[in-house]
């Protein structure tokens, strides 16, 4: 017969073990594990929120999705390992461009979308559009290797182009 105080140990072990597992799925559900950016999901509930919300929540913001333009060059011909230090490496240089002044996602494989408030009476879009483009116009070095990124962007304000989440992704894809 096993002591009380022994199956209540293993019950605080097991209850303990099994709030860590669903912390960690629920991070695996809404993070990229390369990145560590939100993804796909977390980042349409983030615009939900924002566009749903009232008050502070509900105020204007750029959106800004861009697209690694030649990164299956480099993928393919120099493989995984460069293309996800490409990745890692995009994912470092936005970060310590915008300091926590925007939202990042990695919002699909080679797409990411930065997400801006807009601080003034006029658009923040192009400004927004133009610091990303600055920011990656460096070439990432990989092994004594430079790797010129190339990106195609598009734009879209929320409330001005769009009312819900989805309608402001399209809106910046086209």
């Amino acid at each position: 017969m096993v002591p009380a105080t022994a199956l209540l140990g293993l019950q605080l072990q097991y209850i303990e073990r099994k709030s860590a597992l669903e912390k960690e799925v629920l991070h695996l559900a809404h993070y990229d594990t390369l990145t560590g950016l939100p993804n796909r999901n977390k980042t349409v509930a983030i615009l939900k929120e924002k566009m749903e919300g009232s008050g502070a929540v509900n105020k204007p913001f750029s959106a800004v999705i861009f697209y690694l333009q030649n990164f299956q060059l480099f993928n393919e011909s120099l493989g995984a390992e460069v293309g996800d230090f490409i990745l890692k490496e995009v994912t470092d240089k936005l970060n310590g461009a915008f300091g926590g002044k925007v939202f990042i996602s990695r919002f699909s494989g080679l797409e990411f979308l930065v997400i801006k408030p807009e601080t003034g009476a006029s658009p923040d879009t192009t400004d927004l559009c133009k610091d990303i483009m600055e920011t990656l116009t460096s070439p990432i070095v990989f092994h004594d290797k430079k790797l010129k990124i190339n990106v195609a962007m598009g734009s879209a304000r929320f409330p001005d182009d769009a009312q819900s989440p989805y309608e402001l992704l399209r809106k910046a894809s086209i």
